[in-house]
């Protein structure tokens, strides 16, 4: 246990110092969220490399990677699970910015029947949890949760976003 938190604390201070290599590196790329619910529950993941915020699965696309196949990818690399393409909605492709890093995002969502997280393939996730999504606000997440929350909202005209967002 203290273990984790020191290898998550030597992230966060990495994730800082590395900002100016991270903005360039980020900037202007394409990369994916996804909403992955088993009922009225979201799972987020806290990368190691982070600003130790719960974040969404997702990524960067490779090189000319369609969309909804880099989700697929990035959801299996960080969470052990497979979708199918049927099984994956998307929301929205916006741009987005957030701590200076700005890139093209590629928002989905998918809805499975039971909670899972066979597990992430190296050590670039720290941690996951599985939390209603009324109880996500952007104290605990980044900004981009809480756009797909709006996205889904939206989309089906339900209430998700927390009321403290």
């Amino acid at each position: 246990m203290m273990f984790n938190r020191i290898w998550l604390a030597c992230g966060v201070v990495i994730f800082w110092l590395s900002w100016p290599a991270l903005w360039f590196y980020l900037r202007g790329t394409k990369r994916t969220r996804m909403l992955l619910f088993v009922g009225e529950e979201v799972l987020l993941l806290r990368g190691w490399l982070s600003d130790g915020k719960w974040q969404l699965p997702g990524g960067g696309l490779h090189a000319e990677e369609n969309p909804k196949a880099g989700m697929i990818r990035e959801l299996q690399e960080e969470t052990g699970l497979n979708l199918k393409p049927n099984e994956i909605i998307g929301l929205a492709v916006e741009n987005y910015s957030e701590k200076g890093f700005s890139f093209e995002c590629h928002y989905f969502m998918a809805r499975i029947n039971k909670k899972e997280f066979p597990g992430s393939k190296g050590m670039e996730i720290s941690g996951h949890t599985w939390i209603p999504a009324s109880r996500i606000t952007q104290k605990n997440t980044g900004k981009d949760v809480a756009r797909a929350l709006e996205l889904v909202s939206e989309r089906y005209r339900v209430g998700l976003v927390s009321q403290n967002a």
